[in-house]
């Protein structure tokens, strides 16, 4: 017996949305400072950014770039970053243990994004801020003019908005290790109550809340069951983060990354889109870091429907269950 099988152009099944291949910076390292941002290196631009860095972003054709975390995010306030950079406090880096000159920030990081052609994602601070401080970033960034925060924003020196469409709300905020850590209904409510802000500036925005930082997490995967629970009618992504080791059972799961999505698919996601939101593989001592962020489509989008709000309350109550 004998089996065929047939490869036509023609043949699709769906498109893949390009922001697949994205990436994000975070203030990490030399992410930024020496990597991305070198004003004496000897190929920096008039904003201090390396080109041969940009060049090589250009050539890998990144399409997002999410900023500015990470775990970073959770305890960075957006506007120690704008305005005059003499001016600019440093301040000390809880997640990293360093201190942070706030050189590049929110009008830095937008400006490299046009030299690399990619796209902004941003992430609003959910640790150590919160609903607040994520709307009047927000006004900075998108709002035309005519108000306090888009008023500061133009007299910074831009004048037209940005109209970012893509926001995180908040980072792996299941984990002990992150800067205002909380419980999922804890994170749950505030990540629903700052999302539904968000949309009362902007309905069309695309929202992306935290899922589990990995499935290996004591919390996985009442986590997401709870955070959707919460944020089921306002958000349109649920992230989920993988870095995988040396071990064996780790590299069997590079073969088989379905296997998360199926998980979540049973345990309450199946009609949000799946955000990976960070992606690493770690080769021994030289810690070759891959980070990449992903949005990857499952079945349907965001439903506010009550037929939808029932379906999710059965899965939760099945995902508790299992545990």
């Amino acid at each position: 017996m004998k089996a065929a099988v047939i490869a036509h152009s023609k043949y699709t099944i769906s498109d893949i949305d390009p922001r697949l291949y994205g990436s994000f910076i975070e203030h990490l390292g030399r992410a930024v400072y020496t990597g991305i941002y070198e004003p004496g290196h000897e190929t920096a631009d008039e904003n201090g950014m390396r080109r041969d860095v940009i060049d090589l972003v250009k050539e890998l054709n990144v399409p997002i770039v999410r900023y500015p975390g990470g775990n970073f995010v959770s305890a960075y306030n957006w506007e120690d970053g704008i305005g005059p950079k003499e001016s600019r406090p440093t301040r000390l880096d809880l997640a990293w243990h360093t201190s942070e000159s706030n050189q590049v920030g929110m009008h830095e990081f937008a400006d490299w994004c046009v030299s690399a052609k990619t796209e902004m994602m941003l992430a609003v601070n959910l640790g150590s801020r919160g609903l607040d401080e994520a709307r009047n970033f927000l006004e900075y960034v998108n709002h035309p003019g005519g108000s306090e925060w888009s008023d500061k924003r133009i007299a910074n020196g831009r004048s037209e908005p940005w109209d970012v469409k893509l926001w995180c709300l908040g980072n792996e905020m299941d984990g002990p290790w992150q800067i205002g850590h909380k419980t999922a209904d804890e994170y749950g409510r505030l990540a629903h109550e700052t999302a539904k802000a968000m949309r009362a500036f902007d309905s069309s925005l695309e929202l992306v809340v935290c899922g589990s930082s990995n499935a290996h997490m004591p919390t996985y995967p009442e986590w997401e069951a709870t955070v959707l629970d919460h944020t089921y009618n306002e958000v349109d992504y649920i992230s989920l983060h993988m870095y995988f080791g040396e071990s064996r059972k780790e590299h069997g799961e590079l073969s088989r990354p379905q296997h998360r999505t199926r998980q979540l698919h049973r345990h309450g996601c199946r009609r949000h889109r799946l955000y990976q939101g960070e992606e690493a593989l770690d080769q021994g001592r030289l810690h070759l870091l891959r980070r990449v962020e992903r949005l990857v489509p499952l079945q349907g989008a965001r439903q506010g429907d009550a037929r939808g709000r029932q379906w999710l309350a059965a899965r939760a109550g099945a995902a508790r269950g299992r545990l």
